[in-house]
C-alpha cells in the first residue's frame, strides 16, 4: 500500500466522523433540548441529586449556539462554552498528526501542564456550580 492511499484512507475516515458531526449538529439546530421536542438524555446526577455536573447545560449551550445566542448558551455552561475553541485546537492538531503524521506542537496548550491545570479547573466548576449564593449561583445550569 502506498503513502498516498493511505492518507486517502485517513481522509475517508475523517470525512465520514465530519459526515457524524455535522449530522448531530444539524439534530441539535432543529431540535430544542429547552423545549425536550426531541431525544436528549438527561443527565443522571442531576436527575438524582439536584447537582449539577460539569456537562449540565452542555446540550442546550450548543443548540443556543447554533442559533447564534451566546449569552443564553454561556449561562447554561460557560465551561462548555468558553471550552470550544481550545477543543477546536485539539481537534485540528491531532488531525494533521492522524492524518500526515506531524507531530503535536511543542507548546504549553499541548503539554501535560495544561492538562493538570484544565483537571483542576474542571474540578473548581464543578464545586462552585453547585454553590448556591451569589456569585456562584451565575455558573448553575439554567433548566
Amino acid at each position: 500500500m502506498t503513502n498516498n492511499k493511505t492518507i486517502l484512507r485517513k481522509w475517508l475516515i475523517v470525512a465520514i466522523g465530519s459526515v457524524l458531526i455535522a449530522t448531530i449538529l444539524v439534530y441539535f439546530y432543529f431540535f430544542s433540548p429547552i423545549k425536550n421536542d426531541g431525544f436528549f438524555p438527561i443527565c443522571m446526577l442531576k436527575a438524582t441529586t439536584g447537582f449539577d455536573c460539569v456537562g449540565c447545560g452542555g446540550q442546550r449551550a450548543v443548540h443556543e449556539l447554533l442559533h447564534f445566542r451566546l449569552k443564553s448558551a454561556l449561562d447554561h455552561n460557560a465551561l462548555f462554552v468558553l471550552s470550544i475553541p481550545l477543543l477546536v485546537y485539539y481537534i485540528f492538531y491531532s488531525l494533521r498528526r492522524f492524518i500526515y503524521g506531524i507531530p503535536s506542537p511543542n507548546s504549553f496548550w499541548y503539554s501535560s501542564k495544561f492538562g493538570i491545570f484544565y483537571i483542576i479547573l474542571v474540578l473548581l466548576f464543578l464545586v462552585l456550580r453547585n454553590i448556591n449564593i451569589f456569585p456562584f449561583r451565575v455558573l448553575n445550569s439554567i433548566w
